[in-house]
């Protein structure tokens, strides 16, 4: 049994250790000609300038021509206020979220992102804000 438990965990290690690799020499993503349709989120407010405290909040905007939501399953793309991309995956039911993509865009139809690897985790404050909006859309 100690033998068993100790392959099991060889090859978990591996797998997380491919991951990673693959992780750090994906790269990034380049999508052209989207039809984004953002709205905002006024519940959802952020710093648009990091490192300033003194900023004043700005919305973050969710796109509703590419919003999918199956059951109690949502993913969406929203734009933070400082105008960077993200794809999120969220769980209406339980509230818990995860970025699951992030990038830039290079112009008003064109981004660029790489994966994430976050962990899912309860959504408050901003995140959940943006959750309900999209749970409700």
């Amino acid at each position: 049994m100690k033998k068993f438990l100790s392959i099991m965990a060889t090859a978990t290690l591996l797998t997380l250790a491919t991951s990673f690799d693959q992780a750090l020499t994906s790269p990034h993503v380049v999508e052209t000609n989207r039809d984004f349709n953002w709205v905002v989120v006024p519940q959802a407010l952020g710093n648009p300038e990091p490192g300033n405290p003194n900023a004043a909040p700005e919305p973050w905007y969710i796109d509703v021509n590419s919003l999918m939501l199956q059951g109690n399953a949502v993913v969406f793309e929203a734009v933070s206020p400082d105008a960077r991309y993200t794809l999120f995956h969220g769980d209406c039911q339980c509230n818990y979220i995860k970025a699951t993509h992030e990038g830039e865009f290079l112009d008003n139809t064109s981004i660029s992102y790489y994966p994430l690897f976050d962990q899912w985790q309860p959504a408050t404050d901003w995140r959940l804000a943006l959750l309900t909006f999209a749970c409700t859309q």
